[in-house]
């Protein structure tokens, strides 16, 4: 997930993750229907509002309709 970049980042407590916009971040964990846990490049974890996420490019496969559709490029 990305950081929105036109979001205005509000200090959060000492648990949230320090964010910068346009930043990619990994999901450890959904923890609330208002926050998620995340880490960043940095390695560093901490909870993130889900307001002001979005899916990161590639995010999604949403092109695999069938079993057919996904092959083994071995």
């Amino acid at each position: 997930m990305m950081v929105d970049p036109n979001t205005n980042i509000k200090k959060g407590s000492g648990k949230d993750l320090h964010l910068t916009r346009g930043e990619v971040l990994d999901i450890i964990q959904f923890t609330s229907a208002q926050k998620v846990l995340c880490r960043n490049e940095q390695g560093k974890y901490g909870y993130v509002p889900r307001s002001v996420l979005l899916q990161a490019e590639g995010d999604i496969y949403d092109d695999v309709d069938r079993p057919e559709d996904i092959y083994d490029n071995d």
